[in-house]
């Protein structure tokens, strides 16, 4: 699989002020901010992929309480959805840009952000998109966004494995070289932004995150043009 890396973008919530989008909340209008400042971005030719970990349940916990306390009526249409579910930020950035998708949401525990961007280089390998977005939000308005581009520039393998060290084992075997073990902390999408950077700077990186006891998730990134 082989991708150009076009952006590594984060937003951090009082900074500054997010611009104003139509229904979108705090963490919703981040993302857009973020996605408006990748270069060269194709909205009818790009893929938005979530990778969502255990802030789901803070993103969804205000609905039920609202609707315990107040009924269904309370809630308005359009609110659950933009409002109290984690996947209305990522609509708010396909409503904006106006993206065709696929859209995707990869749900993990530690190894989200290396689901949701091994999907992204699966679909841009395939052809079904040129351009792929990356994101994840929090409930406190914090977005990350990682972009990318079918073409060559960094050859990614996916890897599963019970062990680190049987991860790193078969992310070598499947590409041939030794790789410099880097272990994702929070399974956030920046930093796993950049340790892809760091890969294309010539260092073969394996990033991996663990999802469970017995439960690993990695990607081989390499600098160069064609696939292993």
């Amino acid at each position: 699989m082989s991708v150009r890396l076009l952006a590594v973008e984060r937003w951090v919530p009082g900074a500054e002020e997010p611009p104003r989008v139509k229904r979108a909340v705090p963490a919703g209008r981040a993302l857009v901010a973020l996605a408006r400042k990748v270069p060269g971005l194709e909205p009818q030719r790009t893929g938005l992929y979530q990778a969502l970990g255990p802030e789901k349940l803070g993103l969804t916990v205000p609905l039920f309480e609202q609707l315990a306390g107040e009924g269904f009526d309370a809630a308005g249409t359009t609110a659950p959805l933009f409002h109290y579910t984690p996947y209305g930020p990522v609509l708010s950035v396909a409503l904006d840009l106006g993206c065709r998708g696929p859209f995707a949401s990869l749900e993990g525990q530690g190894d989200e952000a290396v689901l949701a961007a091994g999907q992204a280089v699966v679909d841009l390998e395939a052809g079904r998109r040129r351009h792929a977005l990356v994101v994840a939000v929090r409930a406190d308005g914090a977005a990350a966004l990682l972009a990318l581009e079918a073409g060559l520039g960094l050859a990614i393998v996916r890897g599963f494995g019970a062990s680190e060290a049987q991860l790193k084992a078969r992310l070598e075997q499947r590409v041939g070289v030794a790789l410099v073990a880097r272990r994702l902390q929070g399974g956030g999408v920046a930093e796993l932004g950049a340790l892809l950077a760091e890969a294309a700077r010539g260092g073969p990186v394996a990033a991996m995150a663990q999802a469970g006891e017995n439960r690993w998730s990695g990607l081989a990134v390499i600098a160069g043009g064609a696939s292993p």
